[in-house]
C-alpha cells in the first residue's frame, strides 16, 4: 500500500531509527511500512497519525490525492485496517456473558451507561461512541480522568454524538452491541489476559 510515511518522517527530520523509537516498533518495521511491504495493523497506524497529528487515512491512504477521495471511501480504508486487527482478535469470540461478568465495578457501570444512552438516543444498539459516553460519565474511572485532563467533557461528547449517529426511532429495549464494539471489547479482554489480569 502506498502511504506518505516517509514523506511525514522527512519533513520532521527524523530518521527511521528515531521514528522506531518513538514508536516503540524496530527500524526494520518502519522500512517495511515505508516501502509499502505490509500494511501496519490498527493500534500501529492510530499511533502513528497521532504522531504525525493527522488522519490514519492521510497516511495511508493508497491514492496520491487524498483530497479527492470521498467520505465513504475514507471509511472503507479504516474499515480495511480494522478488519487487520479483526484477524488477529475475532469479535466472533464475543461471549456476551463472560465479556460482561469479567467486568471491573467501574467497566460495568461504563455499560449500563452506556446502554441508557443507547436508550436515551432511541438506538436498539450500543457502540463505540455510547461507550466512550460511558467511559466519561463514569467520573471516578481512570478512563474518564484521563480524558479529563485532555479537555474531553462530557456536554460536548454528547453533542459530537449525537450529531455523528444521530437519534433512532426507539421500540425494542433490548440493546445489543454493535460488531465493533463487541470489537473493543473482545480487545479489551485480550489486553486484560495478556497483563494476567481477571477483570477487564
Amino acid at each position: 500500500m502506498e502511504n506518505r510515511l516517509r514523506s511525514l518522517r522527512t519533513q520532521r527530520k527524523w530518521s527511521q531509527v528515531k521514528l522506531a523509537e518513538l514508536l516503540a516498533v524496530s527500524r526494520l518495521t518502519i522500512n517495511a511500512l515505508e516501502k509499502g511491504k505490509y500494511d501496519p495493523s490498527l493500534p500501529l497506524a492510530m499511533k502513528i497519525a497521532q504522531l504525525f497529528d493527522c488522519p490514519i487515512e492521510a497516511i495511508f491512504l493508497p491514492t496520491e490525492d487524498f483530497r479527492e477521495i470521498t467520505m465513504s471511501e475514507k471509511g472503507s480504508i479504516l474499515d480495511q485496517l480494522t478488519a487487520k486487527v479483526a484477524q488477529a482478535i475475532n469479535p466472533a469470540r464475543f461471549d456476551q456473558g463472560d465479556i460482561l461478568n469479567s467486568l471491573s465495578p467501574h467497566a460495568k457501570q461504563v455499560i449500563l451507561l452506556a446502554q441508557e444512552e443507547g436508550h436515551r438516543l432511541k438506538h436498539k444498539f450500543v457502540g463505540t461512541e455510547q461507550i466512550l459516553l460511558g467511559l466519561i460519565a463514569e467520573e471516578s474511572a481512570m478512563a474518564a480522568q484521563m480524558l479529563k485532563t485532555v479537555g474531553v467533557t462530557l456536554e460536548a461528547a454528547l453533542i459530537a454524538v449525537e450529531k455523528i449517529i444521530g437519534r433512532g426511532r426507539g421500540g425494542d429495549l433490548t440493546v445489543s452491541f454493535t460488531p465493533r464494539a463487541k470489537f473493543a471489547l473482545v480487545y479489551a479482554a485480550e489486553e486484560s489476559r495478556k497483563r494476567g489480569q481477571s477483570y477487564i
